[in-house]
């Protein structure tokens, strides 16, 4: 019976501390997702610099900003990621690369439920099928922007 009573009391002890340490672990997890998230959007931010003048470098850049993305189950930095890719290229172009990064940038931004970037990424993809020479898709997403 002396023994229960020991080991009860010290259940009753460290159960605040294991409480306390569960806590710990949501705001580590919160933490990494707000560095992670950070450091996706500087590394988009460098990746717009670099492809004014490389754009090999720049989609090495934006390839490692969208698997950050990705991993934090961030939607709409990877949407954002893959959208100026798609302006990156539009600037040199290169429609065909610029088109499919836009296409995943919708899908991304679907997923992260931002409608104004649907539009804008829309408008986007009509742009590029004009350009493509696909006049009946362009209108088709055109006025769906």
């Amino acid at each position: 019976m002396k023994r229960l009573t020991i080991l009860l009391t010290h259940l009753y002890m460290l159960a605040p501390l294991a409480a306390q340490e569960g806590n710990k672990q949501n705001n580590r997890k919160q933490k990494i997702f707000a560095d992670s998230s950070l450091s996706t959007h500087e590394l988009i931010r460098n990746a717009k610099e670099m492809g004014k003048k490389d754009t090999s470098a720049a989609d090495k850049i934006f390839r490692m900003a969208i698997s950050k993305a990705i991993k934090a189950y961030d939607n709409y930095s990877a949407g954002k990621a893959y959208y100026e890719m798609g302006e990156m290229y539009f600037h040199f172009k290169n429609h065909n690369k610029s088109f499919g990064a836009y296409l995943y940038a919708k899908e991304y931004f679907v997923k992260s439920g931002s409608e104004k970037k649907i539009a804008f990424t829309n408008f986007k993809i009509g742009r590029q099928q004009y350009y493509r020479g696909n006049y009946k898709l362009a209108s088709g997403h055109l006025s769906y922007a």
